[in-house]
């Protein structure tokens, strides 16, 4: 899991915006996040990863344990509940619920690339970080 382990910077995108409606994100963040180009720093420890995405829509911060249940916040205030697994030196999957429509992220290393890609109900979004 070390090889998440840094400062990533926003590349690219695709379908950002209808995978924030799906997952029931208010017209006000998704306009901000329109043309943001966040940071994510992670840290990773044996069992649990941190990782804090900053950027013109908000900063988000979230400290997580591997293959544990946890309560996590919107933007919108609304909670929801993700557990994060590895599923390999270069892979993550987090599954999320209590959101509008219930989905997961796959989170994979690709050479020097953050891959982001997620689904929710039958919308898939991607987002690809290089490592700073």
């Amino acid at each position: 899991m070390s090889k998440f382990a840094g400062t990533w910077k926003f590349v690219s995108t695709e379908n950002l915006e209808e995978l924030l409606r799906a997952i029931g994100m208010n017209e006000d963040f998704i306009a901000k996040s329109r043309d943001d180009k966040p940071t994510m720093i992670i840290t990773v420890s044996d069992n649990n990863i941190h990782m804090k995405t900053e950027g013109q829509a908000g900063t988000f911060d979230e400290n997580l344990t591997f293959d544990v249940c946890s309560e996590h916040k919107l933007p919108t205030g609304e909670t929801y509940q993700m557990t994060i697994s590895k599923e390999s030196d270069t892979r993550m999957k987090a599954v999320f619920t209590g959101t509008a429509t219930p989905g997961h992220t796959i989170y994979e290393i690709c050479g020097n690339e953050l891959h982001m890609t997620s689904t929710a109900g039958s919308v898939t979004g991607k987002s690809i970080f290089v490592k700073a």
